[in-house]
């Protein structure tokens, strides 16, 4: 699933999502951005020559954002503390994708204290940290960045980010 291009059209986010399933083998999770769970026993097939290209633009983004958020806010509202990591994870990244950086911080600092998959924690670091930036608090930018590299020492992400906000 090529999920998200950058401006030249290079693949930046590419995902193994299930998308033909047997009736009654599995149920759908999360109010948004579901995942398809089994229920039973099920053989899975992953061929890359089969890809579904996601196309989207900006008007597309905002529009929906506004939606994910309402869906999303609904589910947090109800659940509260007991709130599903991935939900808190799509919460900040939806504020993010629509400009609202400041209501962003607090579900990526939730989110990191409660997400079990350590790939996932460092990209809410790394978010969290462009967040920072975008509202100038460059000292919590930085410290959030390090805490990425320290994460996964051999990937980039983080150290492109010091980079640039110690070039600002």
């Amino acid at each position: 699933y090529l999920y998200e291009k950058d401006e030249l059209g290079r693949i930046i986010m590419r995902q193994w999502q299930p998308r033909l399933m047997r009736k009654g083998t599995g149920k759908w999770e999360l109010p948004l951005h579901e995942s398809f769970v089994p229920i039973k026993q099920v053989g899975q097939v992953m061929d890359e020559h089969v890809v579904v290209e996601h196309h989207t633009n900006d008007n597309h983004r905002k529009v929906h954002g506004e939606r994910n958020l309402k869906i999303l806010l609904k589910d947090y509202e109800k659940n509260g503390d007991k709130t599903d990591p991935r939900i808190l994870y799509y919460l900040g990244n939806t504020f993010l994708a629509t400009e609202r950086f400041k209501e962003a911080i607090p579900f990526y600092h939730m989110h990191i204290e409660k997400c079990g998959w350590p790939e996932e924690k460092y990209f809410s670091l790394h978010y969290l940290s462009k967040c920072y930036s975008y509202i100038g608090q460059w000292d919590a930018a930085i410290n959030i960045a390090l805490e990425a590299t320290k994460l996964f020492p051999i990937w980039s992400l983080g150290y492109y980010d010091l980079l640039e906000y110690y070039s600002k």
